[in-house]
């Protein structure tokens, strides 16, 4: 039988067949070789081969091995006269040959009588540099080498490297190229995983964080609607009503449970009245009246009452809330005389803006009150 191995120069074409030849001489075979530089035959066990034309002089059953065979079978035109040696290779199996012929490209270096021959082509590919090739294999002689249904991997014989056995060159230049796709791998799987990501975190976006709503500066009036009452619109009442709307401080609804979440939109003020017959009253910047002790409301009266959300005397911020509440106090004209607006409150007494000290006049007997003690004219005392 005719093996032919073809591939490109340092594929491993030379080792794969010494590899072969050497299995086939220790089953008993006599191997009988030529063509390859510097082969070392009694190591290895083969016999010289001077003049491959000669073959039909080899004893039956020889292996012969030929390494750049196309020096003894060259590619000769198609008209040319077969010679004899080339034609007598159609009946090699008569005498149980077998022929390992070697070399680069079969079909622009072979005589064109050997391609019908061939029962088995092997061509080697050697990848990147590495230290093993791809065999690709076909049962006939093949043109086109790039593609086969047989293929394996097969790794270079490191012991029959190192023995050593024939010269394969001088120096091995081939330098290791490590393929695109391996390179492109980690490239790969890193953008798969980057889309995967942006993927889950359109489908499954983080929570963003509420806005914490600014807390209101103090005493200052807040114009937005008030809150809905604790536990209103729920969708749930309290198991005891009463209780719910009792005021924990008499006399101040503000303080029952009902109304825990409801913040406070308003600064308290005091403002104080007293008279001479010992008499003094108190009422909220919102016009209600607030139950003192006598000598506390008198004291308030006399000298004020501290407040601390109040602004400075002075200021900016003291001379806008007074003309808010200037503002607010003053209604429609019902009748009554209008009162000096900078009465008492200027001179920083504690009197809401808008009242003016007037002439007191005593009742007219003791017990009894004077409706018109504050007709008199406007003035100090």
């Amino acid at each position: 039988m005719i093996y032919l191995i073809s591939g490109q120069p340092n594929a491993g074409k030379t080792l794969r067949a010494v590899q072969w030849a050497l299995e086939l001489r220790e089953r008993g075979r006599a191997v009988y070789a030529c063509g390859i530089r510097g082969l070392r035959y009694q190591e290895a066990g083969f016999f010289p081969l001077d003049d491959p034309k000669k073959w039909q002089d080899l004893p039956d059953g020889s292996v012969i091995l030929l390494d750049e065979c196309y020096n003894y079978f060259p590619r000769r035109p198609p008209a040319a006269h077969v010679p004899d040696y080339v034609k007598a290779l159609a009946v090699h199996r008569h005498r149980g040959f077998d022929f390992i012929i070697i070399c680069q490209q079969a079909k622009q270096q072979l005589d064109l009588f050997l391609f019908g021959l061939v029962d088995t082509h092997y061509h080697i590919r050697r990848k990147a540099g590495l230290k093993g090739a791809l065999i690709l294999e076909w049962d006939h002689f093949e043109e086109n080498v790039k593609n086969s249904q047989i293929k394996k991997v097969w790794k270079y014989p490191r012991e029959l490297m190192q023995r050593n056995l024939y010269e394969s060159t001088t120096g091995d230049t081939t330098r290791v190229r490590i393929p695109w796709f391996v390179w492109a791998l980690p490239l790969t799987l890193f953008v798969l995983w980057f889309l995967v990501h942006r993927v889950f975190s359109w489908f499954h976006p983080e929570p963003k964080p509420k806005p914490v709503a600014p807390t209101p500066p103090a005493g200052a009036v807040q114009a937005a609607s008030l809150p809905m009452v604790s536990g209103l619109g729920r969708g749930s009442r309290p198991k005891d009503i009463a209780a719910w709307l009792k005021p924990r401080i008499a006399g101040q609804p503000w303080t029952a449970p009902a109304y825990d979440d409801r913040p406070v939109v308003s600064a308290p003020e005091l403002y104080c009245m007293a008279s001479d017959d010992g008499r003094c009253g108190c009422i909220t910047e919102q016009g209600t009246t607030y139950v003192l002790d006598v000598k506390i409301c008198r004291s308030i009266a006399a000298n004020g009452s501290y407040n601390p959300t109040r602004p400075p005397a002075g200021s900016r911020g003291d001379r806008q809330e007074r003309v808010q509440e200037s503002q607010q106090r003053q209604g429609p004209d019902d009748g009554r005389r209008s009162i000096d607006q900078g009465g008492i409150a200027s001179l920083g007494s504690g009197w809401p803006g808008g009242v003016a000290p007037s002439a007191y006049v005593p009742p007219a007997t003791p017990g009894t009150w004077n409706p018109h003690a504050l007709d008199g004219a406007s003035g100090a005392r």
